[in-house]
Formats: C-alpha cells, sequence, structure tokens
C-alpha cells in the first residue's frame, strides 16, 4: 500500500494490496463489500501545489481512458463499472480483477509458446481489437504488459486492458505528449514513430509483433538503447519469422511494412480476424 491508498475513503470497497503503481495512477485490489467480489481499482492522485499545465494531461489520460472502456463490451476487454472523485484531487475508477499474469510475464515463465496456444491467446486478443476498431477505437499502446492471461482453466484466457492512450477516431484529440504519440517503441508501427495519424493498422501491426513474440519468446524488435530501436523499428526490411511459418498463407500477415502493405485484408478488422482463423487452422510452427 502507498501513500495515496491512504486517502481512498469510498464507501463500499476495502483496499487490500497494491497491484501496480507507475507515473500516471497507481491500482489496488480490492473487495466490494456488498457483493464480496474482487476488483481492481485505479487511483489518479493530482498534486495540488504542481501547476495546472502538468496535472491537466494526467487527468485527461485518465478520463479518456475511462470513456473509452464505457464504450466497450468484450469479454477479452477489461469492464469499467465505476468511476468518481473523492476530492479535487483523488480521481478513481473501478475495474473488473483481472486474476493472473500479463502476457510478457506468461511467456518469460513459459517461454515461446506452442502455435496451438500463441493462436488461441493472439485470436482472443483479435477479437477485442476487432470489438474496439469496430467502435471507432484505437487502442495504440498494445504490448504484452497490458494483456492479462488467466491461465487458471483448462484454456489460458487473455483480456486487453489500458486505453489510457487509446484513441476514439470520431473525437477531436486532445493535446498529446510524446508518450501518447508513439505509444512503446518497440510495439508501435512506423508511422506512430513518425507522428502521423493512427489507425486500426497502427493496431493489427503491433498484434502481429505479439503474435511473433508469441512463437519465438522474444521481442520482435529489440536493442540497447531507444535510438537502436527507432532505427530497427524505421528501416524498411522484413522480420525474420520461425521456420514453420515459411511458405504459410499467414506469414504475408506478419511481414514488417504490414500497415502499408497494398495486400492487407483491407476493411474492418473482422474480416482480417476470419481470415487469420482460417490461415492458423494449418499453422505447425515449432518451438
Amino acid at each position: 500500500m502507498n501513500s495515496i491508498s491512504r486517502s481512498f475513503d469510498l464507501p463500499g470497497y476495502e483496499l487490500t494490496g497494491l497491484l501496480g503503481s507507475g507515473g500516471m495512477a497507481s491500482v489496488f485490489r480490492a473487495r466490494q463489500n456488498s457483493t464480496g467480489q474482487w476488483v481492481a481499482i485505479k487511483l489518479l492522485q493530482l498534486d495540488p501545489d504542481a501547476a495546472g499545465s502538468l496535472s491537466a494531461p494526467r487527468l485527461t489520460r485518465f478520463d479518456r481512458e475511462t470513456a473509452l472502456c464505457a464504450r466497450l463490451h468484450h469479454p477479452h476487454i477489461v469492464r469499467l463499472l465505476d468511476k468518481g472523485t473523492l476530492n479535487r484531487h483523488l480521481y478513481y475508477a473501478v475495474y473488473e480483477y483481472l486474476p493472473g499474469e500479463t502476457l510478457r510475464e506468461y511467456i518469460l515463465r513459459q517461454g515461446a509458446l506452442s502455435a496451438a496456444e500463441a493462436t488461441q491467446i493472439m485470436l482472443q486478443v483479435l477479437d477485442a481489437l476487432a470489438c474496439a476498431h469496430a467502435q471507432g477505437i484505437v487502442h495504440r499502446d498494445l504490448k504484452p504488459q497490458n494483456i492479462m492471461i488467466d491461465a487458471a482453466n483448462a484454456r489460458p484466457s487473455a483480456t486487453l486492458f489500458d486505453f489510457g492512450i487509446g484513441l476514439a477516431l470520431d473525437d477531436v484529440p486532445a493535446p498529446l505528449d510524446a508518450t501518447d504519440i508513439t505509444g512503446t517503441p518497440s510495439y508501435s508501427a512506423p508511422e506512430q514513430l513518425r507522428g502521423e495519424p493512427a489507425t486500426a493498422k497502427t493496431d493489427l501491426y503491433a498484434w502481429g509483433l505479439l503474435f511473433i513474440e508469441c512463437l519465438t519468446g522474444r521481442s520482435a524488435f529489440h536493442g540497447a538503447t531507444l535510438a537502436e530501436i527507432y532505427h530497427a523499428q524505421l528501416t524498411p526490411q522484413d522480420l525474420p519469422l520461425p521456420p514453420g511459418l515459411a511458405g504459410h498463407p499467414c506469414r504475408r500477415c506478419c511481414v514488417r511494412r504490414w500497415p502499408s502493405n497494398p495486400e492487407f485484408v483491407p476493411g474492418m478488422p473482422s474480416g482480417f480476424t476470419s481470415a487469420w482463423r482460417r490461415s492458423t487452422s494449418t499453422i505447425c510452427c515449432a518451438r
């Protein structure tokens, strides 16, 4: 627990532990007293002594995330349950509690996933993206740290969360900082790194990198410095793919420059989902 939790006094909820904390907010596991169910509560505490120009971007990002999640209803997207303000400087959002571990932690523990398991997990994420894109919402920060994996049942279940830098394509964009524009460089599409507008294909590019990471157990783009990652991302060359993808129909969906690939499936991502299901029905990649 941290100092923010000591300022939390919302009737009906009891904070039981810190799940994670970053520069933007802290997330706590909590019990809803009326039902006994677990929830996750994100708390944003603004510094009352900070200038408005410093607090405004944090509050904008917090409000944007809750607004986008409120529009999305999908079994593989985290559900927003409630939000509000406790005082002028403390804001909260109540989400469903996601048990398990992030995809990053899952891969680190399991190593490279089998083709069957990688396909199952990533099709769930693809379905979630198709739902968001159908609502005109782009996630813009798809990475293994923003996907929870619950492996407690017979088959792992994936849930997409953290729409903090998400974008509703039909809204007038609010002013953003550099991180909001680029997301996480190792998973950002080249157009993001160049500061160009994001589209649904921006998410699908990151999704392809995640699929490769599931199959290989390592990030597709990595480097000792941020400059090396940028250079690798912006250099027009194909990625080395697992041997099992050689000659397979889904290989063209994982090439380096797929957002601008004229052969990329046009239209809504749901069409791509169907095409991917057909192509992966015969995939047989080695670990």
